[in-house]
Parts: structure tokens; sequence; C-alpha cells
């Protein structure tokens, strides 16, 4: 059973999602979906292959990499768009393993 304020939530919600989805062509929601989808499929292939060489390589699984990788977005999401801060949040985890020297 579904109270009556989750109710009223997923009704809000989906009028959202209707009124959104009125302003664009099909061909819009598809495109975005789609270069959404491989982007994420993008940043999955990089971490796990990330995680394969370095297996390969020592032996061992490094669980730091999704420490590292966390780090790397929260500051990405916590700097202002078009900064500097973009270059950081790429190179912080290169910076910060070398420092620590793993």
């Amino acid at each position: 059973m579904v109270s009556e304020g989750t109710a009223e939530s997923l009704r809000e919600s989906d009028a959202v999602r209707r009124a959104y989805l009125a302003t664009r062509s099909p061909v819009q929601v598809f495109l975005e979906r789609l270069f959404d989808g491989i982007s994420n499929g993008a940043i999955y292939a990089a971490l796990a292959l990330a995680l394969v060489m370095v297996f390969r390589g020592t032996g061992t699984i490094n669980f730091a990499q999704g420490e590292m990788a966390l780090f790397t977005t929260y500051i990405a999401w916590g700097s202002p768009p078009r900064t500097y801060l973009w270059c950081c949040a790429c190179s912080s985890p290169q910076l910060l393993a070398s420092l620590s020297g793993r």
C-alpha cells in the first residue's frame, strides 16, 4: 500500500517528467539518453580497466582507486564550471598517488 504523501509526490514527479518531455522532440530525448549511457559506460570501463591493470601488475586488488575516483568527483562537483579547477579535478588522483608513494 502506498501512502497518500508518497502517491502525491509520484504524481508530481510524473507531471514534471511529462512537462519536460513535452518540450523535447523524441529524437532529442533519444540522443540525450544515448550519450548519457555512452558516457556512463565509458567511466565504468575506465575504472574496470584501471582495476585490471593494477591487479595484473601487482597481483593485488587496489581498493583505493574508488577513493581516488570519489575524491575527484567531489572536487569536480564543488568547483564552478569553466574554471581551472576542472584540470585540478582530473589531475588530483595522479598527484595524490605520487605524493603518497603508492
